[in-house]
């Protein structure tokens, strides 16, 4: 699986809209900047960075449910 694939179908429906436009039903979730943060170091550190960037790089399988977890996590960023 090839995890490219998905960015590029991501980078197609967010290139037509515009930053001035609204979000149709768009509602504050009430969760604080340091929750995701919190969350985001807690799923890197469960892996570590260097196992991270070795399968980033293709250096080692990329496992989906590690991958996308990591990748979830760091989009909050």
């Amino acid at each position: 699986m090839n995890p490219f694939f998905y960015l590029e179908q991501l980078e197609e429906k967010f290139s037509v809209t515009k930053p001035e436009q609204e979000i149709e039903d768009f509602r504050e979730t009430g969760l604080t900047k340091s929750l995701y943060l919190d969350i985001i170091e807690k799923v890197i550190d469960i892996y570590t960075t260097e196992y991270l960037w070795k399968m980033a790089k293709g250096e080692i399988d990329f496992v989906i449910c590690i991958g996308l977890r990591a990748a979830g996590a760091i989009a909050n960023l």
